[in-house]
């Protein structure tokens, strides 16, 4: 089974297929990419993380089940063979036992005795005459026939043989006995050490998932806004109140008064280096000399032939409700201040009297967030606390192109007021790389149902790209070399103690960095047994295959 992203899991599907799993908890840490070919949780969805929860405790249960299967099946062909070789050494008990109780123990004596009388019978026909020899010993024979035949007639004669088949017997079932508990054995550490797989892998994809939802349910942090009704501070307009063009003072241009003023910046500056302090070239004189030069500048006229002469003609705020600009008036520099009429108030750029229902916007609130395209982030952007900031703000509408992957849980209401602003970050994952803007904003309203105020609220959602996971490709491990799997293919015969084993698809494969091998045990395991030889995954970029040979087409 390849690995599944929770996303495209139902939350109630519980036949997962039990896989090879990868133990979770190295050294106590639980790994955050960790995957074992079941429910892949790493990118889960905050929204998902309730139902992958279910999933994962579905794939425990598939698995514990899966895991008695096999031990009760197991189990089973363990007590089948146990019996069927039990029967076979009852048959071959039974057999020597027959065997030794009716058999002829007599027969060798008997046929020597035959065979002695033919051998004198045969002298007797060559015309050797009588073999005195041979007939004594034919008589010896006929005794230890005799005597073999009184000793068959005592059951004691035939213990040995019997005790023989008894001690067979017993050995056998004693080895079978051994057999048997070995298999079960084996069998229970195999369940054993699945049970305990998946229960580790079930920890890690819930301490995953844990990560996640902490992640999740991270605080996007808090804002307070005072809001009332607009003024030229809250629209983001400096008021210079000390510039020319609200005070009508310039700084005068007399180009013999700027010549003085310089030479006697410049004796200061030589005085102070030298250290004099007395005396007319002194540090004392010199310095007063300089701010009465200073104080004549300022006080002179400033000549002008163009408004810029006179400054920066842009016109300025120079109080919550005037507008000042300078110009240039017959030569001279001058200055012009304008009082708003009520209820306009000084704001923009350049600034003009506006009337705040009409036009003028408070500075914006900007929400920014950025996220990676994949993994985890919160779902929390911010809590708005809007305070009234005067009597007559008296309730709010937050308005706009806001799409349905952001959240607003009070999106209007009597002030003051707690606004939760959320989205969903998954949704947003799925849009790629890129920077998303949601535009909105928070209108105020005073007792008579009239705006007061006019809030922009802007949201900016930046995607980052993130690596691309590298492909990963499964290979087993041969003389530490590594094998990709397409190359090979799993059997179960009567070899290899009847247990699946890897052999080649042709005569020959090839590792990852270029060796080849032959079947290493075409007959019997080729290159292991599945259970001692695991597949694995190792990076695409392992993968060092090189065709060598054709350095003569360079």
């Amino acid at each position: 089974m390849s690995n599944m992203p929770f996303g495209k899991i139902a939350a109630g599907a519980a036949g997962i297929a039990v896989v090879g799993l990868v133990v979770a908890f190295a050294s106590g840490v639980f790994n955050t990419q960790f995957s074992d070919g079941g429910v892949d949780v790493r990118r889960t969805a905050c929204e998902d993380i309730a139902a992958a929860r279910i999933a994962v405790n579905n794939e425990l249960e598939s698995r514990r089940t899966a895991a008695q299967t096999r031990l009760d099946a197991a189990m089973e062909k363990a007590s089948d063979d146990f019996w069927t070789q039990n029967r076979a050494l009852e048959d071959a008990h039974h057999a020597c036992m027959s065997g030794a109780l009716t058999a002829d123990p007599c027969k060798p004596a008997f046929e020597e005795v035959g065979r002695l009388y033919e051998e004198i019978m045969a002298d007797f026909n060559a015309g050797k005459g009588f073999n005195e020899a041979k007939f004594q010993e034919r008589e010896q024979a006929k005794k230890e026939y005799d005597d073999c035949v009184q000793r068959a007639r005592n059951d004691e004669f035939y213990k040995a043989d019997t005790a023989k088949c008894d001690a067979d017997l017993a050995a056998g079932q004693a080895a079978n006995q051994q057999v048997r508990q070995a298999a079960e054995a084996a069998a229970q550490a195999d369940y054993h050490a699945a049970i305990e797989t998946a229960q580790n892998a079930h920890q890690q994809k819930h301490a995953i998932l844990d990560a996640i939802e902490e992640k999740c349910n991270e605080p996007g942090g808090n804002t307070n806004i005072s809001i009332g009704s607009i003024t030229t501070g809250s629209t983001g307009t400096e008021i210079k109140a000390s510039s020319s063009a609200c005070t009508g003072v310039f700084e005068g241009n007399d180009p013999e008064l700027r010549k003085t003023l310089n030479d006697l910046e410049n004796n200061l500056q030589k005085a102070r280096a030298a250290g004099l302090s007395g005396g007319l070239y002194g540090t004392d004189h010199l310095q007063q000399a300089v701010d009465d030069a200073r104080q004549r500048l300022r006080e002179s006229q400033r000549s002008c032939t163009t408004d810029a002469d006179c400054g920066d003609p842009e016109p300025v705020c120079c109080s919550g409700t005037s507008v000042g600009r300078v110009f240039c008036s017959n030569g001279v520099c001058a200055n012009e201040v304008t009082e708003c009429e009520d209820p306009e108030i000084c704001a923009g750029k350049p600034a003009q009297c506006v009337n705040p229902t009409t036009g003028a916007q408070s500075q914006p609130i900007i929400i920014e967030r950025t996220i990676p395209e994949a993994g985890s982030c919160s779902q929390n952007l911010r809590v708005l606390n809007l305070q009234q900031s005067s009597a007559e703000s008296v309730r709010y509408e937050i308005t706009g192109n806001i799409p349905s992957w952001v959240h607003i849980d009070r999106p209007g209401g009597l002030l003051p007021a707690n606004v939760n602003v959320t989205y969903s970050c998954n949704t947003v994952q799925g849009f790629g790389p890129g920077t998303y803007t949601v535009n909105g904003t928070i209108t105020v309203y005073n007792a008579a149902n009239e705006l007061i105020n006019t809030i922009p609220l802007q949201i900016l959602i930046t995607v980052t790209p993130v690596e691309q996971e590298e492909e990963m490709i499964s290979v087993i491990q041969y003389n530490g070399k590594y094998i990709t799997t397409d190359q090979l293919h799993t059997f179960t015969g009567p070899e290899c103690d009847e247990e699946e084993h890897w052999h080649p698809n042709s005569g020959m494969v090839t590792a990852t960095d270029g060796t080849t091998f032959a079947d290493p045990n075409p007959t019997d395991c080729g290159f292991g047994k599945t259970k001692d030889v695991p597949v694995m995954q190792i990076p695409a970029s392992m993968m060092q295959i090189r065709v060598e040979g054709l350095e003569g087409l360079r």
